[in-house]
């Protein structure tokens, strides 16, 4: 997608998006970095949980689901 934008509205845009002496580019490379931390940290919460139902399981063990069944009365 090609935008085109005219000079005065080109520049109020670079100013608006300024933040600290960065560039636009850089704000936005900084914000996916901040995605991807993010994306990586929630994986890496999902495969603690993940491990810590595993180890519940061997530990604990499951529940037969006749008997699941038996006690939802079906």
């Amino acid at each position: 997608m090609n935008v085109s934008l005219d000079s005065a509205v080109a520049e109020r845009l670079n100013k608006l998006v300024h933040h600290n002496g960065q560039s636009p580019g850089d704000i936005i490379a900084q914000a996916l970095n901040l995605l991807e931390d993010y994306q990586s940290w929630e994986e890496e919460q999902d495969r603690l949980e993940i491990e810590a139902v595993h180890q519940e399981i061997e530990q604990e063990g499951t529940i037969p689901w006749a008997t699941v069944k038996a006690d939802l009365g079906r």
